[in-house]
């Protein structure tokens, strides 16, 4: 290798490791700031490379550069991700000796792979494929060390901070919960506004508030979602309380947490709808009774404060829907004394009216023998009679309709 390219190289990773230790990488930022340097690390030392996260709760690639690179080439389960994460060290070797299954375009290459760590923790690994009969220097190893600190420093900042905005954002939805419950008393439009709150303020894709119906105590039947479900999901579902993690829910009252849906048999996929990597069902408990379940979905493992946050929701829907319940026990109440007033009304009046009839009745006959015209009057006064004990029934019942 001529020295002035060497020293080329050399001069371009320094300036790279400067520039990233100089930048305060913005966490909203994070992923594009790593494929920035990514990009000038490959053109350092013309490779292909890539770098995987390992956060609180998941592990992913979070950029690749290169034009023969593909994520495929950087699981964390196999190959270079894999070896680097079991060894805590250094990975150096040929590409298809270490992974079998590298991508065609990478086989030929030596690949390169350094743990990026903050406080013994691992977060993550770098993975760099440096095209076929190149070395790599001892120097150049030194400086790219050095530059995987600064990496692991920034993936450490952008973690603590993402966990206070997560656990921000979860005290936002419990307050946004609490005013959205007391709006008012249209039980469906009040759920459908929470499932709203969760899926905008937590980001989950999919949110589910099945209910269980007074005529179909067998069944969750789901009228509310929110996320993308909310718009693949045109139709009212029932789900059986023997099927599902919902219905596990149920049947045990008490919340239910799968953080890998492909190796729980009660997963119950919706059609048209990729299956998520956890689901997460909560009862809502009303004094012991199960009326309903928050259901959530996610691409990602759930965590404890996840589990808290959709609990302290189904807490608030619980207080919410007793009130409901309440309130349509109190119009079902005044319903019923309305209808028996009514009904005293329609006794009192009918009686009074059908008493006169009857009293004409009885000296129309008379009458007609003897008075010809008052027996006429007596006629026209009981076609009156008749005619409002009518409208006033009319009226009543109208009054009872109401």
């Amino acid at each position: 290798m001529p020295a002035g390219t060497a020293l080329a190289r050399h001069i371009a990773m320094c300036e790279r490791v400067q520039r990233l230790g100089e930048s305060a990488f913005a966490v909203d930022g994070i992923e594009s700031q790593l494929r920035h340097w990514l990009f000038g690390l490959c053109e350092a030392v013309r490779a292909h490379a890539g770098i995987v996260a390992l956060g609180a709760r998941e592990l992913r690639v979070v950029a690749g550069v290169g034009g023969a690179f593909e994520v495929g080439a950087l699981l964390p389960q196999q190959g270079v991700a894999a070896k680097v994460l079991s060894e805590r060290d250094l990975v150096l070797g040929a590409a298809i000796e270490l992974d079998p299954t590298t991508p065609a375009p990478l086989r030929d290459t030596l690949a390169v792979g350094l743990p990026i760590e903050f406080a013994g923790r691992a977060l993550g690994v770098l993975a760099i494929w440096l095209p076929a009969g190149r070395t790599w220097p001892d120097s150049e190893l030194s400086l790219l060390r050095t530059a995987i600190i600064g990496v692991a420093q920034h993936l450490h900042s952008a973690e603590l901070l993402a966990r206070e905005r997560h656990r921000g954002a979860r005290f936002e939805l419990i307050a946004q919960v609490a005013r959205l419950v007391t709006e008012d008393g249209d039980r469906d439009a009040m759920l459908q506004r929470v499932a709203d709150a969760i899926h905008t303020t937590l980001g989950y894709p999919a949110v589910d508030i099945p209910t269980i119906d007074d005529d179909d105590r067998q069944h969750l039947t789901i009228r509310v979602r929110g996320g993308h479900y909310k718009h693949v999901i045109r139709q009212v579902d029932k789900v059986p309380l023997s099927q599902g993690i919902m219905g596990a829910a149920v049947r045990e009252a008490r919340t239910q947490c799968v953080n890998d849906v492909g190796g729980d048999a009660r997963y119950i996929q919706p059609p048209g709808v990729d299956p998520p990597q956890a689901e997460l069902a909560v009862p809502i408990r009303i004094d012991g009774r199960v009326v309903g379940v928050i259901n959530v979905e996610s691409p990602r493992r759930f965590s404890p404060l996840d589990v808290t946050t959709i609990e302290t929701v189904a807490e608030f829907l619980a207080g919410a829907l007793k009130s409901v319940e309440r309130i349509a026990q109190t119009h079902i109440i005044t319903k019923v004394h309305e209808r028996e007033r009514i009904a005293n009304d329609v006794d009192t009046n009918l009686t009074q009216q059908l008493t006169q009839i009857h009293m004409l009745a009885d000296t129309l006959e008379a009458t007609i023998d003897s008075d010809r015209a008052k027996a006429a009057q007596r006629c026209q006064r009981l076609r009156e009679l008749t005619a409002k004990a009518q409208r006033d029934l009319r009226a009543l019942l109208q009054r009872s309709r109401g």
